[in-house]
């Protein structure tokens, strides 16, 4: 028998897991290693979340980088050009090649972005920590979503979470679906997974399962579906036990909500 359990949605409290006093970002305007330059609020205003990956780099880093990174990896399928993975030495004294050399060897690939300023200084962030990973997001607002150090900073549900909620919150515009009409429960042998949910207008959907690394395990895209009540469901079997997200995409943003899955 297989046994499951909903956990609340992702788009709520639990994914803001820091307790730091800084809950806003600190603004920069920086090149990166190949020389772009980049203009943090800026990028912040026009609806994009950056994920702030801060090392030194060392060994202990490459977990929790690569965890982020792979994160951000899978937005770029369901939320192209909207999240992106900033790469920066914790206090700018490392050098371009230095930082490039070691994520090069450590599978952290070429949808990151590079710094080596002491412009861009992990402090800024509250407590040090060896890596310092922050995700900011929430247009005007220059947000703070996560805010976590050493091994805490490699938590992918709360990574994914957090990210989930500063695309909502950033400015992406009508979400279509909102919150409040969004809904999933488990049917009464355990096999599938419901989704119900509201469309305000006709849009192209995307429904995925979503595992805590970030990969997609189901994916089902409907086009131009008309607007009003829905439901879809997903078969559950052959899956690994663990927390998976039910993550639903239309043209304008995205919403998630967590559930447990146990053979």
């Amino acid at each position: 028998m297989k046994n499951f359990s909903l956990l609340t949605s992702c788009l709520i409290a639990f994914c803001i897991t820091f307790s730091k006093a800084q809950t806003t970002a600190i603004d920069f305007s920086e090149n990166d290693c190949n020389g772009v330059s980049h203009h943090l609020f800026s990028e912040l205003e026009s609806g994009k979340v950056i994920v702030m990956v801060f090392v030194m780099p060392c060994s202990s880093c490459v977990g929790p980088a690569l965890t982020s990174y792979n994160i951000v990896q899978s937005f770029e399928q369901t939320n192209p050009g909207q999240v992106l993975y900033y790469l920066s030495d914790d206090v700018g004294n490392s050098t371009c090649s230095q930082i490039d050399g070691w994520a090069n060897s450590n599978s952290i690939g070429s949808i990151r972005k590079s710094f080596s300023s002491a412009n861009i200084n992990m402090n800024d962030y509250g407590i040090a920590g060896m890596p310092k990973i922050v995700v900011l997001g929430g247009g005007i607002q220059h947000k703070i979503y996560f805010n976590e150090n050493d091994a805490a900073a490699g938590n992918s549900i709360n990574i994914h979470g957090a990210i989930s909620l500063a695309l909502t919150e950033s400015g992406a515009g009508d979400l279509n679906i909102k919150e409040n009409n969004f809904s999933i429960y488990i049917d009464n042998d355990n096999s599938t997974v419901i989704a119900n949910y509201n469309l305000a207008h006709s849009s192209d959907i995307q429904i995925s399962i979503v595992n805590s690394l970030g990969n997609e395990i189901r994916t089902l895209s409907i086009q131009n579906q008309n607007s009003g009540l829905h439901t879809e469901n997903f078969k559950l079997g052959n899956m690994a036990n663990g927390i998976y997200f039910l993550t639903i995409k239309t043209g304008t943003g995205i919403l998630s909500k967590k559930f447990f899955y146990t053979n």
